[in-house]
Parts: structure tokens; C-alpha cells; sequence
């Protein structure tokens, strides 16, 4: 049964981050945004991926690499004009993504 209203600030901010999440991941071009989709809701390995879309699996990779670098470019933008307490998200070299 979903929860009565109202929400606590943390659960309308939960809300919030899902709504430009998704409005991110809509801006994203097709190929980048299935690799991206395949990947986190579907779970699926990047050997997959490639086979799913038709592509190299280092195409695949590409897909995913753009798509996140687009992703983390969007939200930070977003960030810097709505939220200017929440830190950047970067790319840590040792995580690899």
C-alpha cells in the first residue's frame, strides 16, 4: 500500500533526484541511453549489452562510457543552478567509471 501524504523533506528529495535522473537519461541519445538502461535497470554485463544492441562489445563500452559522461555532465549542471549545497559528482580514475 503506498504511503499517505505528506512526505518528509528527505522523501520529496529522493522524488526530486529520480525526476532529473530520468529527465537526464531522456536527453541521452539512443544507443547511449539503451546501453545505459541495459546496464543499471536490466542489470545486464557489457558482453550482453553488445549482443542486444548488435555491436561490438567495445562499442558497447563506448555507448556506456559517452552516455555516463553525458549523464554526469547533465546532473551537475542541474546541481550548479538547483542545488548549490550538493557536492559534484566526478569521476574517480581508480573506480573506472
Amino acid at each position: 500500500m503506498p504511503k499517505s501524504l505528506p512526505l518528509t523533506d528527505d522523501e520529496v528529495g529522493d522524488i526530486d533526484d529520480r525526476i532529473d535522473l530520468w529527465r537526464a537519461i531522456r536527453t541521452l541519445p539512443n544507443r547511449e541511453r539503451h546501453a545505459i538502461l541495459l546496464h543499471y535497470r536490466a542489470d545486464m554485463p557489457v558482453d550482453h549489452i553488445a549482443i542486444v544492441m548488435g555491436c561490438a562489445p567495445s562499442t558497447a563500452r563506448a555507448h556506456l562510457a559517452r552516455g555516463r559522461q553525458k549523464l554526469r555532465k547533465w546532473l551537475n549542471d542541474v546541481v550548479d543552478k538547483e542545488r548549490p549545497d550538493v557536492v559534484h559528482i566526478t569521476r574517480d580514475p581508480e573506480l573506472g567509471s
